[in-house]
């Protein structure tokens, strides 16, 4: 289940790793087949935006859920065109 605990576990995690390397965004690709409604989504992209990021955090770290049913894909707001253009290549 992709929910709002999900969402801000991948955020956290992926906010703490040492895989980035200066501005390029660290993208999460969450996947499932059930997702929870829209406004659960969008409440825990807004808590995670609302973070306080560490000096060392990446600059961008977008958490995508994706729909493995038929791949369609819901973006947290804001994110940058790297990302858009990601998940135009996996996403319906």
């Amino acid at each position: 289940m992709a929910d709002g605990a999900a969402v801000a576990e991948a955020f956290a995690a992926a906010s703490r790793a040492r895989v980035h390397a200066g501005k390029s965004p660290v993208v999460v690709l969450l996947m499932a087949r059930n997702i929870a409604p829209q406004h659960e989504l969008s409440k825990a992209h807004d808590a995670n935006a609302r973070q306080r990021k560490a000096p060392d955090a990446p600059h961008e770290v977008a958490v995508v859920v994706v729909d493995s049913a038929d791949w369609s894909c819901r973006l947290p707001p804001g994110c940058s065109p790297a990302v858009q253009k990601l998940t135009a290549q996996i996403c319906r």
